[in-house]
Parts: C-alpha cells; sequence; structure tokens
C-alpha cells in the first residue's frame, strides 16, 4: 500500500471559496481535484481507507510517505513496546 494525500472531484463539489480566490487555489490543484487534508491509502480491495490528516500525520522519510497512523499502529503492534 502507498500512502498520499486524497484529492476528489465530482459534480457535486463545491465550486470553490467566495471571493477568496488564495484559499481556493490552497485546496485545489492545477487541473482541479480538490485537496481533503486527509492522508490515505488504498486497498487490495480498491477502497480508500483514510489514515490522517496531511498537516500533522504525513511524515516524509528517504523519499517515501509515511502516515503517523501506520507508525503509531506498527509499534503498538510490536510485541517489545
Amino acid at each position: 500500500e502507498s500512502v498520499g494525500e486524497l484529492q476528489v472531484s465530482g459534480a457535486t463539489l463545491f465550486d470553490g471559496y467566495l471571493n477568496r480566490p488564495a484559499a481556493d487555489a490552497e485546496v485545489r490543484t492545477a487541473d482541479g481535484w480538490f485537496r481533503t487534508g486527509d492522508v490515505a491509502t488504498i486497498g487490495p480491495d480498491g477502497f480508500h481507507r483514510i489514515v490522517g490528516r496531511a498537516s500533522v500525520d504525513l511524515i516524509k522519510s528517504g523519499g517515501f510517505k509515511i502516515g503517523a497512523g501506520e507508525v503509531e499502529a506498527a509499534l503498538r503492534d510490536h510485541p517489545a513496546v
């Protein structure tokens, strides 16, 4: 599983922040996808699993993005911890 920021697009998504182009630019990609701020994985079943928030829960290490929730779960499950 890879970890990344969840982005969504669709006809029912809001049109943007009223009279706030800078705020809108922060949450939209160049091709119009909305950045949710959630960190997620896609499981083998094709379902997305939210593992945290990009603002606080995304760790970048050695060129990889790791969800802090995954680190927490690994530590919690490790018998020596």
